[in-house]
């Protein structure tokens, strides 16, 4: 079986159990804007089509929103990795450098990082004493489970 390489919103929504209203309203600004890199619809009878980068940026998203993260936090965390997409040259190469997603709440504001190295060592070298509230994401991990999805996955 060939391995599929692009995806249509549908199957997006297959892939982590999510409705394609869901789906569809993150890609078209409610709340969040997340456009296809393959190609946007351009009018009636046209799909958008997505590649694996898109899929695992979805795979974020879906995971943050059932972690119940708030809109707002959502958008930062996109806009920091639009920074790090931008300086690495796309989604592949932040995933493969950067191998944790940080969430911290010191000071009533939401703070974004992306970390590199270990795991334990990376955050743990991260620890502030003014920091009320932290989450830590396993990027490398959600990127593993994303390509498993994929290689099991058989459209409808």
């Amino acid at each position: 079986m060939p391995e599929i390489t692009v995806f249509e919103l549908s199957e997006v929504a297959e892939l982590f159990h999510l409705s394609s209203s869901t789906v569809k309203n993150w890609t078209i600004g409610r709340p969040l804007s997340i456009q296809p890199s393959i190609r946007a619809e351009g009018g009636k009878g046209s799909r958008n089509l997505y590649d694996r980068d898109d899929v695992c940026l979805f795979a974020l998203v879906a995971q943050l929103t059932r972690d119940g993260f708030a809109t707002r936090t959502l958008k930062h965390v996109l806009e920091e990795l639009a920074v790090l997409k931008e300086r690495e040259g796309g989604l592949a190469p932040v995933l493969a450098h950067y191998s944790t997603l940080v969430i911290s709440s010191p000071h009533e504001r939401t703070e974004v990082q992306f970390l590199t190295g270990d795991l334990t060592t990376s955050v743990h070298e991260q620890w502030r004493t003014d920091v009320r509230g932290r989450y830590v994401l396993d990027l490398t991990k959600l990127v593993k489970w994303v390509e498993l999805r994929i290689k099991s996955f058989v459209p409808f």
